[in-house]
């Protein structure tokens, strides 16, 4: 049972999903934070009792023409419309073939591979678990792309030293309190909680 409870998913925690309506994320929004779809995030906050209204059909914006079109229109990237609703960027471009659409920037151009644009990310601190939740793809590619373009990500990370997660931890604070102190989201405090091995402390608290 141990091992079924440590592998729990940030979004069914009712206390996270709480934090994030107070915070006045949508349900979109909720989702695409987390890496799951619109559905999952709406049924785990049904689970929670968190939202009362019936379950309506909603259609991701991704599957409506105007939207992409709009987007296009814009010069926004595959793997930028794809990290916006939470989907693989092959979804985007599925999409935009159905419609007969041709992105100015398609995904086989990463966004990480701009030098410029992976180091203005990095200058600003955000975690690179974020950035490659943000271009569809694994820490390890980020990381070896930090590497072909000499750039080292920024070394005051709390959230990486374990002793200090288990001491908030200790002290009783949810995932989104540690997130703000550490300045970092709460999906990137829970993938060090686990890459530290802090579950049991969580399950004995």
């Amino acid at each position: 049972m141990r091992a079924k409870k440590s592998l729990r998913r940030i979004y069914q925690e009712k206390e996270f999903l709480e934090d994030q309506i107070k915070a006045g994320k949508t349900i979109q929004e909720i989702a695409a934070i987390c890496g799951i779809t619109v559905i999952t995030a709406r049924k785990w906050m049904r689970h929670h009792k968190l939202i009362s209204e019936p379950v309506k059909k909603i259609t991701p914006y991704y599957r409506s023409k105007e939207w992409l079109e709009n987007k296009l229109k814009n010069n926004v990237s595959e793997i930028e419309m794809a990290a916006e609703c939470g989907v693989a960027a092959t979804t985007i471009r599925n999409w935009l073939k159905k419609y007969g659409l041709y992105s100015p920037n398609p995904s086989t151009i990463p966004l990480y591979k701009d030098r410029s644009w992976l180091k203005k990310k990095l200058d600003n601190g955000v975690p690179v678990e974020e950035i490659a939740k943000e271009c569809s793809c694994t820490v390890n590619t980020i990381v070896y792309w930090m590497d072909v373009h000499h750039l080292r990500e920024k070394p005051d990370k709390l959230y990486k030293d374990r002793e200090w997660m288990r001491e908030q931890i200790l002290a009783g604070k949810t995932r989104s309190q540690i997130a703000l102190s550490a300045k970092c989201s709460p999906y990137t405090v829970n993938v060090w909680i686990m890459r530290h091995k802090l579950n049991r402390e969580i399950e004995m608290r």
